[in-house]
């Protein structure tokens, strides 16, 4: 072997050496990566599944929040009678024009045999539409 090649082998050994070890320390590192992926992973999934959950949940308490509003809207209006076929009140002002309203109502629930004091059993009686004196 000659000088040079002698001088220059434990250097180019030292190296080999040295990139070996850098090649397992970054062997180590990669795997160690590896590892914590696959629990980010995990952890990815399990969030997501939990998330899916809470999703569920959410529209299980609007679906609820609707049937309650239902609910809360049919009793309001359990003791509601829509009549049709009402001719409209001849009245000038919306208050004789309720008067005859109720007087219409009661002479409705007379024919039927109903007895019914508007006094104190009709809350309120609400024509549906706009007024209209061609009616």
């Amino acid at each position: 072997t000659c000088l040079s090649c002698s001088a220059y082998a434990p250097k180019f050994n030292a190296s080999i050496i040295e990139l070996s070890r850098r090649i397992t320390e970054v062997e180590s590192h990669c795997d160690l990566n590896t590892k914590d992926i696959d629990v980010m992973k995990k952890d990815i999934d399990s969030i997501n599944v939990k998330i899916s959950d809470a999703a569920k949940i959410a529209a299980t308490d609007m679906s609820t929040e609707k049937i309650f509003s239902e609910i809360r809207d049919r009793e309001s209006r359990k003791c509601n009678v829509i009549v049709h076929g009402v001719p409209e009140p001849s009245g000038e002002d919306r208050e004789s024009r309720q008067n005859d309203d109720k007087e219409s109502l009661a002479d409705i629930c007379d024919n039927m045999g109903v007895n019914l004091c508007t006094d104190n059993n009709v809350r309120f009686i609400t024509r549906l539409g706009k007024f209209d004196r061609e009616k």
